[in-house]
Parts: C-alpha cells; sequence; structure tokens
C-alpha cells in the first residue's frame, strides 16, 4: 500500500477533543535503506449544521439528501453526514 519494496509499516492514531481533529500518522521504513517516510491524515469533526452553514456561505444551498443514503454504520452513529449542495 505504501511501498512496492519491503517495508515496515508503523500507525498511531490521537484525538484532540479540544479542537475535535484526529491525527494519524504513517511512518513506513524501508526494510533495506531504513529510510523512514512519514504519512499523516488530519480530520476536523463538524456536525451536521455545522457542515450546511460552511457549504452555504460560499454560495451553495444545501437541501435535504436521500434517506437511504449510506452514511457509514448501520444501526450506529453516522460516521459522515452527507449533504447535497445547489449552486445558486
Amino acid at each position: 500500500m505504501f511501498s512496492d519494496r519491503s517495508h515496515l509499516l508503523l500507525e498511531e492514531g490521537f484525538w484532540h477533543e479540544e479542537v475535535r481533529s484526529a491525527v494519524k500518522r504513517w511512518y513506513v521504513v524501508d526494510v533495506e535503506t531504513g529510510v523512514v517516510t512519514l504519512y499523516s491524515q488530519t480530520v476536523v469533526e463538524h456536525g451536521p449544521g455545522e457542515l450546511a452553514g460552511m457549504v452555504e456561505s460560499h454560495g451553495f444551498r444545501v437541501i435535504e439528501a436521500a434517506n437511504d443514503w449510506p452514511t457509514g454504520n448501520t444501526g450506529l452513529p453516522a460516521e459522515f453526514y452527507p449533504l447535497v449542495a445547489i449552486a445558486n
């Protein structure tokens, strides 16, 4: 996934409640050379109202998404909020 060569993959993740952000880091160690390459991802949590407000503040109109639109977890809280945005 991270390399075509033999490698060791180390992963760590953190949740930062005060800024509602998740950070994930992957360290890929090349087995032959020992070179370490870092990949990272930061995700910020926003509620449905916040998301709609951000989209609308950029000139779009948010309409109701289809009720059967999958949200990542069946029978559990949504992992994401589908929005349908239409340019004004």
